[in-house]
């Protein structure tokens, strides 16, 4: 054989090795990567706290759903009247529609960019504070985003968190009657 044939012969041979060593690998670091990506978005819990009226020592309200999984969500409820802890009270939630609710709800607020603050639209209010809300991940990282006073208003500025309120508000009101 001369040499002139061996080196595109063995160009040739190191394409064909890359190319299977790449095949052989690709699925196990794909999966591997999908794994960590899903790994980073379980939310463990979503905590927000609603600075109420613009008014002195107004009655502030702060809420954690700590999530262990869709199936086992609990709700700490606490109001504040300055800086003294008027209330608190935690709730597991029995009920599987509300707990698939609020669920659902928590995951699409995890979708929403860390640091936005969520301005008035049409409707614009006057003599509210605003809501900060965190989404804590399972590993370790927190998404946090803010619900400006003016946009109180008009809910359709952030649905799933006026979802996840609404459904907090009726909670309490069972666990009240």
């Amino acid at each position: 054989m001369e040499v002139k044939h061996l080196y595109p012969l063995s160009i040739g041979l190191f394409l064909v090795t890359w190319t299977a060593c790449t095949l052989q690998n690709a699925p196990s670091s794909q999966a591997k990567e999908v794994k960590e990506v899903v790994a980073a978005k379980v939310v463990r819990a979503v905590t927000y706290v609603d600075k109420a009226a613009v008014v002195p020592f107004p009655k502030m309200r702060q809420v954690t759903f700590t999530v262990e999984d869709s199936t086992n969500i609990s709700l700490n409820y606490a109001e504040f009247k300055g800086d003294i802890d008027a209330s608190g009270e935690r709730i597991n939630m029995e009920n599987a529609n509300q707990r698939e609710e609020i669920y659902d709800q928590i995951l699409e607020l995890a979708e929403l960019p860390d640091g936005i603050d969520i301005k008035p639209g049409k409707q614009n209010c006057v003599g509210s504070q605003g809501i900060d809300v965190s989404v804590i991940f399972n590993n370790g990282d927190t998404s946090r985003f803010s619900i400006m006073g003016g946009a109180r208003c008009d809910k359709s500025l952030c649905p799933p968190f006026w979802h996840i309120d609404s459904l907090t508000n009726l909670l309490l009101a069972d666990k009240n009657r």
